[in-house]
């Protein structure tokens, strides 16, 4: 008899256990959930981190793409050149020029020329030019500007008549590889092609998108896929493509670099979300 009560004791303690374990596992799901493909987190106050499915089951990477969205009322553009400390070899990893200018966000600014340090299209800020050329791309994305009255950011569509006509308004300027037309239409040629890309836009709200696969994907069906998101786009530009598209983020309590093949490489150019 006395064995048979020993034997149920035992089993009501590990009823017990298993009881507590079970409402645990509850407790930490609910606190801090999964997050998955789907929505928005909040990173910090004004500052959010997307993780939506791609267009296609791509060959590499994680089949995500990430959108870090900053209401800039509470965040402000920063554009960091290797050539204003010297040369290429001024370049830094993300996470490195995050540190050195106190950034919760940091991407690829454009594309640059064989030389490591060239934008290949105009890029300017206040006491520096990196280039000074206006090529045919066709998206300029504008910051710093010289009158407080005029928006802080915002992307001119250099197709639309006189769209030309505000940027001498603005210090910062980086153009690159329009990929949306104002009508809403994937302005980017469809092909077969696909790579990992780092993407700029801007929401209807007047939030500054970073946009980020590690996936390779083509182009214009990226596009397309952005376009169905609930992202409210009204303007998007190319910034770079392959190993070296990266984005970064460090702020609240995450701290990410997403990469192809999870490679901090150095860039000579990058923009950043810095508090104000």
């Amino acid at each position: 008899m006395a064995k048979r009560k020993r034997k149920l004791k035992l089993r009501g303690w590990i009823f017990i256990g298993v009881l507590a374990a079970a409402s645990l596992t509850i407790v930490v799901n609910c606190l801090f959930p999964t997050r998955g493909p789907g929505g928005f987190t909040k990173v910090d106050k004004g500052l959010e981190l997307g993780e939506f499915t791609g267009p296609d089951s791509p060959p590499d990477g994680d089949g995500v793409i990430r959108v870090v969205r900053a209401d800039l009322s509470f965040y402000k553009p920063v554009l960091m050149m290797a050539s204003e400390a010297g040369g290429k070899d001024d370049a830094k990893t993300l996470r490195d020029w995050s540190n050195e200018y106190d950034l919760q966000a940091a991407i690829n600014a454009s594309m640059y020329q064989e030389d490591g340090i060239t934008a290949v299209s105009l890029m300017r800020k206040r006491g520096h030019f990196n280039n000074p050329r206006l090529t045919s791309h066709r998206s300029v994305l504008l910051f710093d500007p010289l009158d407080a009255s005029s928006p802080e950011v915002t992307f001119v569509d250099l197709e639309v008549e006189g769209g030309d006509a505000v940027m001498p308004s603005y210090w910062g300027a980086v153009q690159s590889i329009r990929m949306l037309s104002p009508e809403g239409e994937v302005t980017w040629v469809e092909d077969d092609k696909r790579w990992p890309a780092s993407l700029l836009g801007m929401d209807r709200a007047g939030r500054l998108l970073f946009i980020h696969t590690k996936s390779s994907y083509p182009m214009h069906d990226l596009v397309k896929r952005l376009i169905a998101l609930p992202l409210d786009l009204v303007s998007l530009q190319y910034a770079e493509g392959g190993s070296e598209a990266q984005l970064y983020v460090e702020a609240g309590d995450l701290r990410a670099l997403y990469s192809p093949g999870g490679v901090a490489w150095k860039v000579p150019n990058a923009l950043g979300l810095k508090k104000r």
